[in-house]
């Protein structure tokens, strides 16, 4: 029993330094490593212990995360779901409409291609919302022209930003 005993013994005592063999793409930062470290010292764990708290905490997190991932995806499914159904834009229109979408988009990140390439990558432009939004904008850009009269004045042409702030405020 003495040598059990000592065994177990030894394996009780908290370690001189804790080391946590973390899974490939954990989720638990440095930062949580360090304060759970203190903790374990302060309160001797043993390495082990230290070991289950951190791979705990690291799949509840990988939880959380899988979980508000399914959560989005349903909602992109519900706004394109939305999308097929809206009366403005569904439906036979809606090829269309996603053009003219795009070419507001387009047309307000011509300047910012990262930020252009986040939005399409996110889905968020599904969002019916923010759909008609860039659909509205891609219709102003669109090059409509006036017929007049020869005697008529001709009136003075908006550029493209005149006519984007008018919709935007209007």
């Amino acid at each position: 029993w003495s040598a059990y005993e000592a065994k177990q013994k030894e394996a009780s005592k908290p370690p001189e330094k804790y080391e946590w063999a973390a899974p490939e793409n954990s989720r638990v930062g440095q930062k949580r490593v360090e304060s759970l470290m203190e903790l374990a010292k302060k309160d001797g764990w043993t390495q082990e212990r230290f070991q289950s708290e951190l791979t705990s905490e690291n799949n509840v997190r990988n939880l959380v995360l899988q979980e508000a991932t399914d959560s989005l995806k349903a909602e992109q499914a519900d706004w394109e779901k939305s999308l097929r159904e809206d009366k403005e834009v569904g439906g036979d229109a809606l090829k269309g409409a996603a053009e003219i979408a795009n070419r507001g988009l387009e047309w307000l990140f011509k300047d910012d291609p990262n930020e252009l390439k986040f939005l399409r990558d996110s889905g968020y432009l599904n969002k019916p919302g923010v759909f008609k939004a860039m659909r509205r904008i891609g219709l102003q850009l669109q090059n409509d022209s006036l017929v007049t009269s020869k005697n008529t004045p001709k009136p003075k042409e908006e550029t493209q930003n005149e006519r984007l702030i008018r919709v935007l405020n209007s």
